[in-house]
């Protein structure tokens, strides 16, 4: 028999670290990502951090060194949009991710492989998408969604943004480190 695969965890920004579980087979599984630190190379973006996952028993285990690379962003835009021709920036509709009225939403990150024996889950984890909704409900989580936003757009645009990148990388970097 294959093993079952866990594909995705939806997860929330909680502060600076990302919350979340999963089910198996009627079995809650508590999940946490909370990341230690972000690098910027070219257009690629990581977080590195450490896995938390609590089973149905409620014992934690923890997995550190993990890599969550983002493989997509999706975003919003504030307001309702106008439909038509008067909605075009440079030539183009506007979109999500439009300018300085932008936002992350959702970020997409691919988790590097976990051992699911090893934490307790009967899961095969070795490709699984972390799903982070970005809903701020303080002044942290808003400052965390706009840089995320500009580091994205630094990074996902035509052209990267080498100087918006490190400067994004570098203050969330020191929010999370808590200075």
């Amino acid at each position: 028999m294959a093993t079952r695969k866990l594909h995705s965890v939806p997860v929330l920004l909680v502060g600076t670290k990302f919350v979340g579980s999963f089910e198996d087979r009627g079995k809650s599984y508590a999940f946490a990502f909370v990341p230690s630190s972000l690098e910027v190379s070219g257009a690629s973006l990581q977080l590195k951090g450490r896995v938390s996952v609590a089973g149905p028993g409620g014992k934690e285990k923890n997995v550190d060194g993990v890599r969550a690379t983002l493989a997509a962003a999706q975003g919003g835009i504030f307001g309702s949009p106008r439909r038509g021709s008067e909605r075009l920036i440079d030539g183009m509709p506007a979109t999500e991710a439009t300018a300085q009225t932008g936002f992350a939403g959702v970020l997409y990150f691919r988790l590097s492989p976990l051992d699911g024996k090893a934490i307790g889950v009967p899961l095969d984890l070795s490709v699984v998408q972390m799903n982070a909704r970005i809903f701020p409900t303080s002044a942290l989580e808003r400052e965390l969604q706009v840089r995320y936003s500009d580091l994205v757009t630094a990074v996902k645009s035509e052209q990267v943004d080498v100087n918006a990148a490190t400067e994004q990388a570098a203050a969330i970097n020191k929010l999370l480190q808590g200075t």
